[in-house]
């Protein structure tokens, strides 16, 4: 039941975080090139692991 709020959560954090480091260091190329990679990967992480959560219910 909290897994979708585990993730609301990340993106949320990881939007905040990386709009501070793209303002701070004036570079939004390789930011938001770095939040996508780390977009996907929390999506695969977290695709698997509701998966395992699921398939071990039945």
């Amino acid at each position: 039941m909290m897994l979708p709020y585990v993730r609301i959560f990340i993106q949320q954090f990881v939007v905040i975080i990386g709009a501070f480091l793209i303002m701070l260091f004036n570079t939004p190329n390789v930011f938001v090139l770095l939040l996508v990679i780390l977009k996907i990967i929390a999506d695969v992480f977290m695709h698997l692991k509701m998966h395992r959560v699921s398939s071990q219910a039945i």
